[in-house]
């Protein structure tokens, strides 16, 4: 039988790829840092982002982002992606004022309450 080794030693075989994960996860954690490289499923894109998922498959069906299908079908997204996604799309303010809204609002109710308060020509009378 094998001595069991104490608490304070643990043996663990990993690949190299997982170590280098492991090592980006923790130093971004440290720095308090989203790593880019991350994978988010739709469930922490909406608790971080409040961007649902038919926000996101619309996006991805325009070809603006790239999901992946992960286990059990989970739909994920890099987070440096959905970063770039979010800050491209910038805000841009209407150019009407609600003042031109209400002229042009008054202006078509004139015009349509004197189409109905005139009676129209009878072409059977002489005019």
């Amino acid at each position: 039988m094998k001595p069991m080794p104490s608490d304070e030693t643990m043996i663990v075989t990993l690949r190299v790829a997982d170590l280098r994960e492991i090592v980006r996860a923790v130093v971004a954690e440290a720095l308090g840092v989203q790593a880019q490289h991350d994978l988010l499923d739709l469930k922490q894109v909406f608790e971080r982002y409040q961007v649902g998922r038919d926000a996101l498959l619309g996006a991805a069906k325009r070809g603006e982002l790239e999901l992946s299908q992960g286990p059990r079908r989970k739909f994920l997204i890099r987070a440096g992606d959905l970063k770039a996604w979010l800050t491209k799309r910038k805000y841009a303010a209407p150019t009407r004022s609600l003042a031109k809204d209400l002229e042009e609002w008054d202006w078509e109710t004139e015009r349509e309450l004197a189409r109905f308060t005139t009676r129209p020509e009878d072409p059977r009378r002489p005019g």
